[in-house]
């Protein structure tokens, strides 16, 4: 099966449940518009495992849907696609992680989805009243990178759709969490959201609003903001008053190999205090020998001001540096022309590694100082000139 046409099943009063195998009945394409109009006795919907479309208006005004089940494969929610399902019951809706496209009026009315919607990484929009009313949300998430519409030069949007809020009416909303690229938040986005309580934004630089953003909303709600941003949030939020410096950087350790050593957190940084310290613990037989920033301090106190991750590199107590010319066992390391050259390793995994602790290949390198690890064999040091 390979081909549905809109209104096929118009008002076919008897259906209950559909069922979309994938591999016989491919949903894709606005053909497919308007397939069950009007058939309201249907209250359970069934979408295949290779379903990356949900067509436009499929269940919509369809009162009696109860249950949904929706596939980690799907890419894009049509318009109108369950408007007015005001039955469809859904507790903490994940939009799938590869859908870039959530349609016009997708959940327009849709009271019985309760809990969060969480938006991922690759959705790029968010349609004109696509959970207008939807009185059953109370926490709205986007995911940190790129939720929203992308505008002509990158900047993602949220909460509209060429100027139609998306979230207008959804009144039991009480938090709202927003990405760190996040530019502007369009007209009356968040209008009649009265229940708000509390809003966290990612966003170093407070993203531009358009008009009546947080109407209807206390100006008084906590308003969780990055170190050092309090300055762009009141020039620009000000419908908004209590800005608190309160949301820091990403900050995380890790040992380049378990097997040789642990690291731990001796004090985390704040947005009050961003002085870090780490410390470095090597497994029985093999030593600390660096950070992945080039410190040779341990415990190691540093300043962080950005996202930060920094990577502990150990070797075997008593083994030689590895700088240049290698050999371990067997095994030969070392560079020719800006390429590392492992010999002798045969089906041993090879991986490489920068000053930064960041994975890279072998060949065409930069000058500098390397880490190569050689199957479960102690990571050594390799110089790379040009």
């Amino acid at each position: 099966m390979t081909s549905i046409e809109k209104y096929a099943f118009a008002n076919c009063t008897g259906l209950t449940t559909v069922y979309f195998n994938a591999e016989r009945c491919p949903v894709v394409g606005n053909y497919y518009e308007h397939i069950f109009h009007g058939c309201n006795s249907i209250t359970n919907a069934i979408f295949g495992d290779n379903v990356k479309i949900l067509p436009s208006f499929i269940f919509f005004d369809n009162s009696s849907l109860l249950s949904v089940t929706i596939p980690d494969s799907l890419e894009y929610i049509g318009d109108d696609c369950f408007r007015n399902c005001n039955n469809l019951a859904i507790s903490n809706l994940v939009i799938p992680y590869k859908v870039t496209y959530v349609g016009n009026d997708a959940f327009n009315s849709c009271s019985n989805i309760t809990g969060s919607v969480s938006f991922p990484k690759a959705c790029t929009h968010i349609g004109k009243y696509c959970f207008y009313g939807c009185t059953g949300l109370t926490s709205i998430f986007y995911d940190a990178d790129s939720v929203g519409i992308v505008g002509s030069e990158g900047e993602a949007y949220v909460g509209f759709w060429y100027g139609y809020p998306s979230f207008t009416g959804c009144t039991n909303i009480t938090e709202l969490i927003i990405g760190k690229n996040v530019r502007i938040i369009a007209d009356q986005a968040f209008l009649g959201c009265s229940n708000l309580a509390e809003i966290t934004s990612f966003a170093s630089e407070a993203p531009l609003l358009g008009t009546n953003v947080f109407g209807e909303i206390d100006a008084n709600i906590p308003v969780y903001i990055p170190c050092g941003s309090l300055n762009s949030y009141q020039n620009r939020w000000t419908d908004l008053s209590n800005f608190i410096n309160d949301v820091f950087f990403n900050f995380s350790v890790q040992s380049a190999d378990d097997n040789m050593g642990t690291v731990q957190v001796i004090n985390e940084p704040s947005c009050s205090n961003p002085n870090a310290e780490v410390n470095a613990i090597p497994a029985s037989g093999y030593l600390f020998d660096h950070w992945s920033d080039g410190s040779t301090q341990n415990p190691y106190s540093l300043t962080v001001t950005t996202d930060t991750v920094i990577t502990a590199f150990f070797v075997i107590e008593g083994g030689s540096e590895g700088i240049d010319d290698i050999n371990n066992d067997d095994i030969k390391i070392y560079s020719v022309d800006g390429n590392i050259v492992v010999e002798n390793a045969y089906n041993e995994n090879v991986r490489v590694f920068d000053i930064t602790g960041r994975s890279v290949g072998t060949q065409a390198l930069s000058a500098g100082i390397y880490m190569v690890k050689v199957g479960t064999r102690p990571t050594r040091k390799v110089v790379v000139t040009r």
